[in-house]
């Protein structure tokens, strides 16, 4: 059949394709191997992505009301949740898991000096000065908290405030970008979401958005109930 035609347009044979193979088998070896050395060589010091959640119960779809019946305002339940979202990504809500984390970590090298040679710890040391740390620790957790806060807020160009601004990973706004927050469904629950390079700055992280939310959520209940009883 294929005598009628041009040989391009004939297939090839089984007995050409292994001809073709044994003669190209080098190259055939070669290409997979090279990519696979070359994917293992720039991928081997990128860090492993941890991603953990965690949910927070509301009540707000399924509350009541003073007067006994439940709250059925789609769009007031709507914007209700939406407050609550914002105000987990809230720029003033990750100042202040910054500052914690920060305070944690520096009380933590404090009680072991140690934990400073571990990779862990990396970024407290090369972003803040022995001199400055020391600055920084107080008598407590909590002072050194208050002693983190105050320094960073007393400017705009010192140590804390410029980590805060960096692009470092574990310190800064850019950091904590990784964290989501969305409600589940038609639930009451929010779902709380952040993906990092340490699989404890990944937990801590996550326990402290929680812990600030919701001192930050109860403060505004009260001050907005305060607010309406002195009217």
């Amino acid at each position: 059949w294929c005598q009628n035609f041009n040989t391009n347009d004939c297939p090839m044979s089984l007995s050409e394709m292994f001809r073709l193979l044994a003669q190209k088998w080098v190259l055939l070896l070669l290409v997979p191997l090279a990519l696979s050395v070359s994917t293992y060589f720039f991928a081997r010091k990128l860090p492993n992505p941890y991603i953990s959640d965690t949910t927070i119960y509301t009540g707000i779809a399924s509350g009541y009301s003073l007067t006994g019946n439940a709250a059925a305002d789609y769009n007031t339940t709507n914007n209700a949740f939406d407050n609550l979202v914002n105000l987990i990504t809230a720029r003033s809500t990750k100042e202040e898991v910054i500052y914690q984390l920060l305070a944690d970590d520096l009380w933590q090298t404090r009680q072991r000096s140690d934990l400073l040679g571990t990779a862990r710890y990396e970024d407290l040391t090369e972003k803040l000065t022995p001199g400055l740390r020391r600055q920084l620790v107080g008598s407590s957790r909590a002072a050194t908290l208050e002693n983190v806060r105050r320094f960073a807020q007393a400017d705009n160009f010192n140590a804390v405030r410029k980590l805060l601004n960096s692009k470092n990973t574990t310190y800064s706004l850019v950091a904590l970008k990784k964290l989501t927050a969305s409600r589940i469904g038609s639930s009451d629950l929010i779902k709380l979401e952040f993906e990092s390079y340490d699989p404890e700055i990944c937990r801590n992280t996550l326990a402290l958005v929680t812990q600030v939310f919701l001192t930050q959520s109860k403060n505004l209940r009260e001050g907005q109930t305060a607010s309406v009883i002195v009217y």
